[in-house]
């Protein structure tokens, strides 16, 4: 009874460590170019509360660590690149950092109740979204917390928070209460919102939009993702037109892989992104055609 036990235990853990390798190593995620179009921010997780800021350079060589330790984030860029951000959610709140592109000089920009906290381009106002995954009511208002003002009311989810170029407009992603998922975009100065996707069923959620850097395209990540069985998650970026609402797939997907939360070069022609293609997350970036894709890091 007793190797019976033993060899139960030990198949058990073998088990779990089976499970534990279906989700892929989050080697390099969460891309975000720099508005010289030379850097690439991004975030290596080594547990859900262990992580690393890192900037690399577009063609993968130069990479440093700017901060380790803590939970991660979503980076981004501020004061025209000369500084890169870091927006961190705990459960409640958010607080927005900025440091130095050596990760000196730290500071916080701005915090606040809530989620999703995003920094305009100009660097003056923030957005973001107060309630949970189902019904939260989107934010907006000057970086030192003046002139706040609700866009929306909390009957559906906000999330994923993008300014255009112009910072007159949103694109964000919006889950109503029949649990549909559209990328929509909201005027600033009105709040007044339309979907900018229509996605079916079959080509998943819409979701992480970012705007390409003439303010006429929207990239966005769709798949299908099944927690049971994470290896079977698959993921595309596509391209979706502002003016037309039409969308496009950025190339062919020839296996089981996820294209997920793509950035824009600043000159348009290039997407970056975390992929699985080799079976961990790490960075890439193909022309938005989807020819040339390559790995950064």
């Amino acid at each position: 009874m007793k190797l019976r036990i033993c060899t139960l235990l030990a198949l058990l853990a073998l088990v779990g460590r089976a499970g534990a390798q279906t989700r892929p190593e989050r080697y390099a995620t969460l891309p975000a170019v720099s508005p010289d179009g030379r850097w690439i921010a991004y975030v290596r997780d080594f547990s859900q509360d262990s992580s690393e800021l890192h900037v690399v350079g577009v063609d993968g060589a130069g990479d440093r660590v700017l901060r380790s330790g803590g939970p991660g984030g979503v980076p981004g860029w501020a004061d025209r690149g000369r500084r890169v951000t870091m927006a961190l959610s705990s459960r409640d709140s958010s607080t927005l950092w900025s440091m130095g592109p050596d990760g000196a000089d730290t500071r916080v920009l701005a915090a606040r109740q809530g989620h999703a906290l995003s920094l305009s381009n100009d660097g003056k106002r923030v957005a973001w979204s107060v309630g949970d995954w189902q019904r939260s009511r989107l934010m907006v208002s000057d970086v030192d917390g003046r002139r706040a003002r609700a866009l929306t009311d909390s009957t559906a989810g906000w999330f994923n928070i993008a300014w255009s170029p112009d910072d007159r407009r949103l694109a964000v992603s919006h889950l109503d209460s029949t649990g549909a998922m559209q990328v929509w975009v909201m005027e600033v100065a009105s709040g007044h919102a339309e979907p900018l996707t229509g996605f079916a069923a079959s080509e998943g959620r819409p979701q992480w939009p970012t705007w390409s850097p003439d303010g006429k395209r929207v990239a966005v990540q769709s798949g299908h993702y099944d927690r049971e069985h994470p290896e079977k998650n698959e993921a595309d970026v596509w391209i979706v037109e502002v003016a037309s609402h039409h969308a496009a797939k950025l190339g062919t997907r020839t296996g089981v892989w996820m294209d997920e939360t793509p950035a824009w070069s600043p000159d348009g022609k290039r997407i970056v992104f975390q992929s699985t293609r080799t079976g961990r997350f790490e960075i890439w970036s193909a022309k938005v055609d989807g020819t040339d894709a390559r790995q950064v890091k």
